[in-house]
C-alpha cells in the first residue's frame, strides 16, 4: 500500500536556555502562526518583516549555523528609488540572528553595483505577548494591552504589556548602527546611502521581560561564533538539542488570563 507523505512548510528554530526563535527561512515571522520569539512561557514577538523600499528581499540560501543561531542570505529585487532604479541581484544582504540573553540580530549590506545607491530599509514588529498554550491551540484571544515608547537618544523601541495584574515588557534596542534609525508608522526606518562595495551595518537587541532587560547588550553574531565566547564554551561543556524548542509539546495548563 502507498504511504501518503506530507511535507509542511520550511522552517528555522533556534533556542537557547528558556528563550527559542521559530521563523521563516528568510527570518520573517508571520503573524497567525506559531512562529515568533518565546521567552519561558510567552511569545513576545507574532510578526517580524524587512522591506528595502517597501520591497521583500529575495532568499538565496539559509539555515542554523548553530542550534542558537541562523543565517539568511539574501539580495533584492527590481527597486524603484527617487534615484533610478536599482538592478535586480546588486545588494547583498546578510541576516544573521542568535539567541543568547535574549535574540540579538545582525543587518550586513553590500553594494555590488559599480553606483551609490541609495534607499530605505524598514523592518516591521508587532508583540502580543500571548500564553505559548493558547499559541499552540491556535486560540489566543487579545487581551490587556501593549503601549510602545520610541526612544530616539538610545534608538530603542519600550514595549509593556499589562493585564489584570499581569505585566512584562520587551525593549527592541538598536545598536552598532551605520544610520540613525527612526520610528514611524510602526517601522523602524534607515535612510541608506552607499557607495560602490561598500557596507553598511546594524545591530538589533531584544531583551524580554523585566528582570532580563538589566543583562547588557550583546555585540554581533560572529562574536558568539568564536571558540572563546560564553555560549560555544557551553556548547562544548552541555550539547542541547533543539528539539527543546518545538512547540510539540505543551505540558503546563493555560496560565491565567494576559
Amino acid at each position: 500500500m502507498a504511504m501518503e507523505v506530507i511535507v509542511g512548510p520550511p522552517f528555522i528554530t533556534i533556542t537557547r536556555g528558556n528563550t527559542f526563535v521559530i521563523s521563516e527561512p528568510d527570518g520573517w515571522i508571520n503573524a497567525s502562526t506559531d512562529q515568533g520569539f518565546y521567552s519561558r512561557d510567552t511569545r513576545y514577538v507574532s510578526k517580524f518583516e524587512i522591506f528595502v523600499n517597501r520591497q521583500r528581499l529575495l532568499l538565496q540560501n539559509s539555515g542554523a549555523i548553530a542550534y542558537y543561531a541562523s543565517r539568511a542570505y539574501l539580495t533584492n529585487p527590481v527597486i524603484n528609488t527617487e534615484y533610478g532604479d536599482i538592478e535586480p541581484g546588486t545588494i547583498s544582504v546578510v541576516f544573521s540572528r542568535a539567541v543568547h540573553d535574549g535574540v540579538h540580530e545582525d543587518i550586513d549590506i553590500t553594494n555590488y553595483s559599480m553606483k551609490r545607491l541609495r534607499f530605505s530599509l524598514e523592518v516591521l514588529l508587532r508583540t502580543d505577548c500571548a500564553d505559548i498554550c493558547e499559541v499552540k491551540a491556535k486560540r489566543v484571544v487579545r487581551k490587556g494591552n501593549i503601549s510602545t515608547s520610541w526612544g530616539q537618544e538610545k534608538t530603542e523601541l519600550i514595549s509593556v504589556y499589562e493585564h489584570d495584574g499581569f505585566s512584562t515588557s520587551m525593549i527592541t534596542r538598536l545598536i552598532h548602527s551605520s544610520s540613525v534609525p527612526i520610528y514611524n508608522n510602526g517601522r523602524v526606518s534607515f535612510l541608506i546611502d552607499l557607495a560602490p562595495k561598500a557596507i553598511w551595518h546594524s545591530c538589533c537587541q531584544y531583551m524580554m521581560d523585566v528582570a532580563e532587560t538589566k543583562k547588557e547588550f550583546h555585540e554581533c553574531v560572529h562574536s558568539l561564533r568564536t571558540p572563546e565566547s560564553e555560549v560555544e564554551s557551553d556548547l562544548r561543556d552541555s550539547p542541547r538539542s533543539l528539539a527543546e524548542a518545538q512547540l510539540g509539546v505543551c505540558t503546563k495548563p493555560v496560565a491565567k488570563d494576559r
